[in-house]
């Protein structure tokens, strides 16, 4: 029988996108090796779920929020009730469970990790306990060992070398990476799924206006639950006298991140596409759970890192690197050391080889 793997995400436009995305590029994967996968999400209010059963994965849908501002959105109890009801009308035990929500506690973990045979946990802090026989922390500057008080047992899956990216990253990586050596000035603006601080038309209204930027073409991706930002974007790109488009909602972002010098971006999981792709950054600080990742990105040399209220001085910052090819040239070398776009192919393999001793920290 084939493997059945159920994930519990959630996305919306105040918790953005990144954590079912990246759980749908792990389902993906295992749907490749014949797993079924199922989908329990909440519907929230920008969660744009039709990725979900559009990429051949079952979706189970738990009622609305009663606080979208909340993590979690419900009360603890309610939680537990739609999960236990979904999982009881599984047509079988659930081979892995994957979590990857921060409202979600390690009562939950022990609660569910006894309905099916394995659990992963996918997180960024390292900040509470956890229950679970894998922990994966795909952020750059994770330790094994930060996990060590809060999950003595599991195994930990730490750093970029296992963030999970959609196969077309790793397939368009060397080209990407050569396309580095003769920059056109060509600058992405690209802030994630949702853009809850609405400040994709702060951030181009600087660009058309730096000093620099009549030599640049700008591509602007929003997304989906970012679209209302379009008509304001694409007025302030009226009287702009380089090359400039807006795209809502593409689905061939390796191919725009190979085509840009420099992105302006979130230092959510859209981070590690752009250091597969060699993509050297300007990182804009969305949340606080990203001040670690930007930091550690910054610190290595691959991007440089902006706080949401200072945004008004991204302009600036974006003239000074298109104007030094040489410093563009570093950065990006630095951003392909970070991770090869592997890394879903490892979890997968981490998971199934479960049990066999093998070392993935």
């Amino acid at each position: 029988m084939s493997p059945l793997i159920v994930f519990r995400a959630d996305a919306s436009r105040t918790i953005g996108a990144g954590h079912l995305s990246r759980c749908l590029v792990l389902a993906d994967a295992w749907r490749a090796c014949g797993a079924r996968c199922v989908f329990l999400v909440r519907d929230r209010p920008g969660a744009q779920l039709s990725s979900v059963e559009s990429r051949g994965h079952q979706l189970i849908r738990f009622s609305a929020c009663e606080d979208d501002a909340s993590l979690l959105g419900v009360s603890d109890e309610c939680e537990h009730q739609d999960v236990a009801a979904a999982l009881a009308e599984l047509d079988r035990r659930p081979t892995w469970l994957v979590v990857d929500h921060y409202g979600v506690q390690v009562g939950w973990h022990r609660a569910f990790r006894s309905q099916c045979e394995h659990l992963l946990v996918i997180d960024d802090l390292a900040d509470r306990a956890i229950s679970a026989d894998i922990i994966l922390n795909q952020n750059l500057g994770a330790r094994a060992d930060a996990y060590h008080q809060w999950a003595p047992d599991a195994r930990v899956l730490a750093g970029p070398t296992f963030a999970m990216l959609r196969p077309e990253f790793s397939e368009m990586r060397a080209f990407g990476l050569k396309r580095r050596i003769a920059p056109s000035r060509h600058v992405l603006v690209s802030l994630g799924g949702s853009d809850a601080m609405g400040l994709t038309s702060s951030i181009v209204a600087q660009l058309v206006a730096g000093p620099t930027a009549e030599a640049s073409a700008i591509t602007v991706v929003l997304g989906a639950a970012a679209s209302e930002q379009r008509p304001a974007v694409e007025d302030i790109l009226r009287g702009y006298a380089g090359e400039s488009r807006v795209i809502v909602d593409a689905g061939n972002m390796a191919a725009l991140m190979v085509e840009a010098d420099l992105a302006v971006g979130a230092a959510g999981s859209s981070a590690w596409e752009r250091c597969c792709l060699g993509l050297p950054a300007v990182t804009v600080v969305l949340a606080a759970n990203q001040v670690p990742t930007a930091a550690a990105l910054a610190s290595c040399g691959a991007a440089v890192a902006v706080t949401a209220q200072a945004v008004n001085c991204i302009g600036p910052r974006v003239s000074v690197l298109l104007g030094n090819p040489q410093r563009l040239r570093q950065m990006a070398r630095c951003a392909g050391d970070v991770t090869d776009g592997e890394g879903a192919r490892r979890v997968l393999d981490a998971m199934t080889s479960l049990g066999e001793g093998e070392a993935y920290a």
